[in-house]
């Protein structure tokens, strides 16, 4: 957590809830906290938790408690499945690693539609960007690697690596949580065998407007069920899905 000289208030639980803006501790617990420029792969589906997700290698529900899945579950194969990536460390509210919330459902049911938001030279396109939108998550990117929420530690699978991220609600929700580095033309990976790869952003990413959260287009239910069979978003898609049936892999 953070160092001996934050305070922090009674009945607080590390990983859950948002921290206010108007208390006095916020600012200097952000300050002493280390930033992980890597992320977890929460694979193909935009779900809000890891916990919910039944297409990623990491966290799931299960009798009310927080498991581990096992190494069998990665049906795909574990070489052929994307575990972690670089995300970049934002700096500012347009930063390329920064996430636009606000955004209403666009970007569950049309996560293609995240794209024009991105600028040049790791910035994001400010023109684009709605003055309904919000920009504040640049200083929690990277730092609460303990919470389930996605937009925190993880990244999805179906834009391309370098793309935006954006999401429906104003502080947490569901959308397209991109990978991203300040590499030129990719991102770095790992996989479930371990072994390292480079992802071009230009990798083949399918159909990227088909519905966000899983197979089933009727959300709040869809979330429950998640994604099933082979994913929509080409081959960046295979590879974050454990269990999609699909063969693709790395050169």
């Amino acid at each position: 957590m953070a160092g001996s000289d934050v305070a922090v208030p009674a009945g607080w639980v590390w990983g859950q809830g948002i921290w206010p803006t108007g208390v006095s501790w916020y600012r200097p617990a952000l300050a002493s906290m280390t930033r992980s420029s890597y992320a977890f792969s929460e694979a193909d589906t935009m779900i809000i938790s890891t916990l919910n997700n039944n297409r990623n290698a990491f966290g799931r529900p299960e009798n009310g408690s927080r498991t581990w899945k096992s190494f069998a579950s990665v049906s795909d194969g574990l070489s052929n499945t994307v575990f972690m990536s670089e995300r970049i460390i934002p700096g500012s509210n347009l930063s390329l690693g920064n996430i636009i919330s606000n955004l209403g459902s666009e970007p569950i049911f049309d996560p293609s539609s995240c794209l024009k938001y991105k600028g040049g030279r790791g910035q994001l396109n400010q023109n684009a960007i709605p003055a309904s939108a919000s920009l504040h998550h640049w200083e929690f990117c990277g730092r609460v690697i303990n919470c389930h929420e996605i937009c925190y530690l993880a990244f999805n699978t179906a834009l391309p690596p370098n793309a935006p991220s954006c999401m429906w609600l104003f502080s947490t929700g569901s959308g397209p949580i991109s990978a991203s580095s300040f590499h030129t033309g990719g991102v770095t990976v790992s996989m479930g065998d371990g072994s390292v790869h480079f992802v071009s952003d230009t990798i083949y990413c399918g159909n990227m407007t088909v519905f966000g959260q899983g197979t089933n287009d009727n959300p709040p239910q869809s979330h429950l069920y998640g994604r099933v069979g082979r994913s929509p978003y080409g081959v960046w898609g295979a590879l974050g899905s454990i269990n999609g049936g699909e063969s693709d892999s790395l050169p």
